[in-house]
């Protein structure tokens, strides 16, 4: 039996969660991937595919987030612990996207944060508190 288009993406986002984490089965995406390009053409499911890992990462990182957010987590190991995890994922889901940008001949916007160098004696457990609001 073969099978359908949301059954293959199905096992697709199936296998690429648990590959994230070190548990999927490699084979099986590259597969996935192959009959994809040829099925649909490569910017299809390269669009669809990257799509897909961004918002896999995008949900993982509010995951580990939201009890930071929420207040609920007040030990600062756990928190740091998270943080590590978080900065992890979002350097995937960047790189995510910049492979989408560059599979479309777009070039991938680079964004420094910070400013000179931090010195460990000026680390604190305080929080910045953003003082201005977004323009859009």
């Amino acid at each position: 039996m073969q099978m359908t288009v949301g059954e293959i993406v199905d096992r697709y986002t199936i296998e690429l969660r648990k590959w994230i984490y070190g548990h999927g089965d490699g084979e099986l995406l590259h597969a996935i991937n192959q009959y994809m390009r040829k099925r649909f053409g490569n910017d299809a499911w390269e669009l669809a595919s990257r799509s897909i890992e961004m918002a896999m990462f995008n949900s993982a990182i509010a995951e580990l987030e939201w009890q930071i957010r929420a207040g609920k987590i007040a030990d600062l190991a756990e928190i740091g612990r998270r943080a590590q995890v978080i900065r992890d994922l979002n350097a995937e889901r960047v790189e995510a996207r910049n492979k989408l940008c560059l599979a479309f001949g777009e070039r991938p916007s680079v964004i420094h944060y910070g400013k000179g160098e931090l010195k460990a004696e000026e680390l604190t457990h305080d929080v910045q508190v953003p003082v201005n609001r977004c323009i859009r």
